[in-house]
């Protein structure tokens, strides 16, 4: 998606940075929102941000928050009328989130009722090549990390706060560089192999997908 230099943009649970650190350079403003301080499930991130947005946009966050509407409607609230909010993440009863959409009619009603004028909603899957990658660079070290922990890993579903990623964010921040550089490698081979998915519709079929929700006022 273009980020045009002019934009106003908030990310939704920034994780580690990459992401940010990586469109900073190419925005006019960038605002970092943790889902879990700003309660995403609760009214009010218009009064707690203060300002509205041209983009919005959270990667992989939304399946963790305990009210999808409530959630909606702050990103409505937040959200020019003219501006773009962008959501991705895996929609699948058998993941690690709590919110998940067995048909697209209870969505379609979240979105309107939060305002939002229109939407698209499709899934989208990595191509061969980058599967393989994202196997390979992504997976297999997240699997080696899990297996190395000490704790019990925390039981699924969850929201978000109680992911083991916010429970032990103090915990990796001085890490950070170097998850950055591995993130930059991994990007960089990702990339080698040009586009990285293929999206296609959805039709009928939500579960066990990652879909992309691209909304509008």
């Amino acid at each position: 998606m273009p980020w045009p230099l002019g934009d106003k943009v908030l990310e939704i649970d920034p994780g580690p940075g990459f992401t940010a650190y990586r469109l900073a350079a190419h925005v006019r403003e960038l605002t970092l929102v943790d889902a879990a301080c700003a309660d995403l499930s609760q009214p009010g991130l218009a009064r707690k941000v203060g300002t509205e947005f041209d983009i919005i946009f959270g990667l992989d966050v939304f399946e963790c928050v305990r009210n999808p509407r409530t959630c909606l409607h702050n990103l409505a609230s937040v959200h020019r009328s003219d501006g773009l909010a962008f959501l991705t993440y895996p929609n699948t009863p058998t993941g690690d989130g709590v919110t998940w959409f067995e048909t697209l009619e209870p969505l379609n009603d979240m979105l309107c009722a939060a305002g939002f004028n229109h939407w698209e909603v499709f899934a989208i899957y990595l191509r061969p090549y980058a599967s393989a990658v994202y196997t390979l660079m992504h997976e297999y070290p997240l699997r080696v990390c899990r297996w190395l922990r000490l704790q019990k890993p925390v039981g699924s579903p969850q929201i978000y706060e109680e992911t083991w990623a916010f429970q032990r964010r103090k915990k990796v921040l001085p890490y950070k560089a170097l998850l950055h550089f591995w993130w930059g490698i991994l990007s960089a081979a990702l990339n080698l192999g040009g586009e990285l998915f293929l999206a296609e519709p959805l039709n009928g079929r939500l579960a066990g997908r990652q879909l992309v929700i691209s909304a509008w006022k």
